[in-house]
């Protein structure tokens, strides 16, 4: 067992699993790293015949040697039979302390950082204002029901809500933490139907969207990370989390550790030209490990965060013209800021999502001849990602999809030139059907 230093532990690297070191010279003494690479104290200690671990402290904000002198004062209490560090009494908590500790003790050992993610980012958004000073044990069934409620034109939102404190309180009553008069409040409520999107933005929006990105009131990181997710097809919370480390200008791939996908797979993305262009700069002007930080804090320090993905979708939201209570577009008015007002066919509000952008990046790959298999690797889905495996290595594979991610970025700059790449499929078509039927004129659509 080696001896905790702060060298030790500024080598340490996450690699997607729990990990537990004890130190060689205080028995007791330890850290843990979770799946992400967050390493915290911990001290280990046996009270009435109990085996107990607890955390004591944050490595960055708490320095090794004060974590030591702390555990060897735990540790002494300990060896008297007195326990330094009792179960949380949840009742002089608050909602926001039970969370935290919901998402270092349960959430973080158990559950996969992608779902880690979803839970914090549903939490800093919707619940962190509302209840978090609350104490868990007042909440109340309407308290919630009208916290859902407020959130329906979101429903998956508003579903992820429900689910994130209904895991988390249970958790609290399961390990007999806190306990309910009358039930998980978070319990018993009727989801919303949450019918899948499928919004991809036409080549004019593609075109409008390129253009007027650089005018939208965002920060300039914050632009980058959403045209990288239309050039690359990759997720939100992936871009959010890109390391320096992670991205190769010279190979021109970026790859994406497993602990920071939603599948928990390592996954490897070509970079062509137009986005190695956009990681340069942000390589160049990052101060930190994190190309995208967070803007709350010292993005040097040793607990530097990324931005939260869902900062990218609330950008990417005012930016858009507004609309009322029933979905009809409000006028501008002086102090507005937004430059994109999307509409469909019939002239409604129609707002793209993050997730727009990658399923837009993956629809006009259909129609540049890529298939399920070459598509789905890009997209890193799981099915997808097997049944290409029994067909290609993997340096093939890299090839195909950086062959199809380059295809791509040229139908972008052909757009942003005027031109409809896409457009010549449908005279091809006809083309097809005047050689099949025997005619000399291509049939004109009906």
């Amino acid at each position: 067992m080696p001896v905790i230093t702060k060298r030790l532990l500024d080598a340490v690297k996450p690699d997607g699993k729990l990990r537990i070191i004890c130190d060689d010279e205080l028995s007791g003494f330890g850290v843990q790293i979770t799946p992400a690479g967050r390493i915290s104290f911990c001290v280990d200690y046996r009270v009435d015949g109990k085996r107990k671990r607890r955390v004591i402290g944050r490595y960055g904000p708490v320095t090794v040697d004060k974590a030591r002198n702390l555990a060897l004062h735990h540790l002494g209490l300990a060896s008297t039979g007195e326990d330094p560090l009792p179960d949380v009494q949840l009742t002089f908590m608050t909602v926001a302390d039970l969370f935290d500790a919901w998402m270092s003790r349960h959430v973080a050992v158990h559950l996969k950082p992608g779902s880690a993610r979803i839970y914090r980012e549903t939490f800093e958004a919707h619940c962190r204002t509302r209840f978090g000073t609350l104490a868990p044990d007042r909440l109340s069934f309407a308290e919630l029901a009208a916290a859902h409620a407020d959130l329906a034109a979101t429903p998956s939102a508003a579903n992820h809500l429900i689910r994130t404190l209904r895991a988390m309180l249970g958790w609290a009553e399961d390990n007999r933490l806190i306990a309910f008069k009358n039930g998980n409040p978070a319990r018993g409520h009727r989801l919303y139907r949450e019918t899948p999107k499928d919004r991809i933005l036409t080549v004019p929006e593609i075109c409008t969207f390129i253009d007027l990105l650089p005018s939208a009131g965002m920060d300039a990181a914050t632009r980058t990370a959403l045209m990288l997710e239309l050039l690359l097809a990759q997720r939100s919370g992936e871009i959010a989390t890109m390391r320096k480390a992670d991205v190769d200008l010279e190979a021109a791939t970026w790859t994406i550790p497993a602990q920071d996908t939603k599948g928990n797979r390592k996954h490897i993305v070509p970079l062509p030209p137009w986005s190695r262009s956009l990681l340069a700069k942000q390589i160049a002007t990052a101060k930190g490990i994190w190309l995208f930080p967070s803007p709350v804090g010292d993005p040097k320090a040793q607990d530097a965060k990324p931005i939260e993905s869902h900062a990218i979708g609330v950008a990417l939201r005012r930016a858009q013209r507004p609309v009322d209570e029933h979905g009809k577009a409000l006028a501008r008015k002086p102090a507005d800021t937004w430059v994109f007002d999307f509409r469909d066919r019939a002239g409604n509000p129609d707002p793209i999502t993050p997730h727009d952008l990658r399923r837009t990046c993956s629809s006009y790959l259909e129609l540049l001849g890529h298939g399920d298999a070459v598509r789905g690797a890009i997209l890193n889905h799981a099915r997808s990602r097997n049944v290409t495996a029994k067909h290609y290595s993997a340096a093939e594979l890299l090839k195909l999809k950086r062959t199809a991610l380059l295809q791509w970025e040229a139908a972008l700059r052909s757009i942003m030139a005027g031109q409809n790449p896409f457009a010549t499929a449908i005279e091809d078509d006809r083309a097809e059907e005047a050689r099949i039927l025997g005619t000399d004129q291509p049939i004109p659509a009906a």
